[in-house]
């Protein structure tokens, strides 16, 4: 029989509180990308288009992003527009590249910087009265353009092609020896002109063909599948995580169990890279920018049903959220690595809501002024939220363990021990993160 993961019960939280307390920062639903010849201009809003936000992003210059803190109307985004538009008319003008739903984030390859965009959302469900919506398609849109793309520029800013955003993309043989032998030519000089052309030539395509190939692989990793998110609840924490971050500096930059606001730190958000990765070039967007405009991404499962019972209409809420931490295929990813973090580790939830029974003691107008209740609104009598979940914790056993496949078909395969640890510290640390 094959070995079984541990599965721990965890929390339980039942607790009636205001709908509007797991709001956190707002942040923008919809977006629309506008693009001239040397910049795009992102466009935000929220959904009550009450406030509105411009992002600028150079088309010439990796990294270079600047979010504009300022709050403006609708008649003022336009008047923005209406005048870069005007000013760009003698040099191609300006043009809608893309409508989206949410930011992924940015990712940084071998030639150039992509933008990530929700185009497509579905609603699957709520928590709360919070719109919960999964990820349906996405767009990849290059950031530099063709004519700003140069090999001294991409040696300028990232030197020999060995570290290109916070990841060694570039350290396969073919592309190292040709950076090198390019690098070679350039120190030296020698060859005349004509060698220099040559292997400037050669190291564009090869460089073109290895970004085909690396945003091949990454478009790999299907992000219209099993991907959610939701603009004012906190996903990637559990409800009575959510119920104990009083206020909005309970911060936890730690990634773990206790929760956090702001998600890009969270072992369960899976852009969190992508949201850190070219802004960090610069250090030029704030942790309130990202947390505005980039939505948090996680991987699981979520459904949810409504019953009826005595009455009473109950709606049953599970959710399924998947560490981003030591994930893999099964039997290629098991065990435990040195920080504490088993493999495959999945925080399942079940959350049910229900209102109770009306009082007619209390009207509309109290209730919402006690805090502690969710009225409707038109005046009359309101109906209290009560809510409670169950949460369970599962991955693998946390110890130095691995097993192989087998072209033979082994129904068993064997368990192999890759290293010994008399003190438990990498096990110990993994059940300290689940007691905090």
């Amino acid at each position: 029989k094959e070995m079984k993961d541990n599965a721990s019960p965890s929390s339980s939280s039942s607790s009636e509180k205001d709908v509007h307390m797991f709001t956190r920062r707002r942040s923008l639903e919809k977006f629309v990308l506008y693009e001239t010849k040397t910049r795009y201009y992102l466009v935000g809003h929220t959904n009550c288009r009450k406030e509105w936000y411009l992002m600028q992003i150079s088309r010439q210059t990796f990294g270079e992003v600047h979010c504009d803190k300022t709050r403006y109307t609708e008649n003022q985004i336009k008047l923005i527009l209406a005048s870069v538009s005007s000013a760009m008319e003698h040099h191609g003008g300006m043009r809608i590249a893309a409508r989206a739903y949410g930011v992924v984030g940015f990712v940084s390859l071998l030639r150039n910087a992509y933008l990530i965009l929700v185009t497509h959302r579905k609603k699957v469900g709520t928590i709360a009265g919070h719109r919960v919506y999964g990820c349906r398609d996405v767009a990849y849109v290059p950031i530099i353009s063709k004519e700003f793309i140069t090999s001294q520029q991409l040696t300028d800013k990232f030197g020999p092609f060995t570290n290109l955003g916070g990841a060694n993309v570039a350290s396969s043989s073919s592309l190292s020896t040709t950076t090198s032998s390019y690098a070679s030519s350039r120190g030296s000089g020698g060859g005349g002109g004509g060698s220099d052309l040559v292997s400037d030539f050669r190291l564009q395509k090869r460089i073109k063909a290895d970004e085909k190939r690396y945003l091949r692989l990454f478009m790999g990793v299907d992000l219209c599948k099993d991907f959610y998110f939701s603009y004012t609840y906190p996903l990637w924490n559990s409800l009575q995580q959510n119920l104990l971050l009083d206020t909005q500096d309970s911060r936890n930059s730690s990634g773990s169990a206790s929760g956090s606001i702001s998600g890009f730190e969270n072992m369960f958000v899976w852009n969190a890279h992508l949201a850190n990765n070219y802004f960090d070039i610069e250090k030029q967007v704030s942790e309130s920018d990202k947390e505005r405009w980039i939505v948090p991404l996680i991987q699981g499962f979520f459904d949810q049903v409504k019953l009826c019972t005595f009455g009473k209409e109950l709606k049953i809420t599970l959710v399924a959220r998947r560490s981003r931490y030591f994930a893999g295929t099964r039997f290629l990813k098991r065990g435990i690595n040195d920080l504490g973090q088993v493999a495959n580790e999945v925080e399942t939830e079940q959350i049910v809501e229900a209102q109770l029974d009306r009082d007619p003691r209390i009207t509309t107008t109290t209730a919402s002024g006690s805090g502690r209740n969710g009225g409707r609104s038109g005046g009359g009598r309101a109906d209290t939220l009560r809510l409670s979940s169950i949460v369970q914790v599962r991955g693998s056993i946390p110890l130095y363990w691995s097993q192989e496949t087998s072209t033979s078909l082994n129904p068993r395969p064997e368990i192999r021990i890759r290293r010994y640890d008399p003190s438990y510290r990498a096990t110990k640390e993994h059940f300290d993160r689940l007691h905090q």
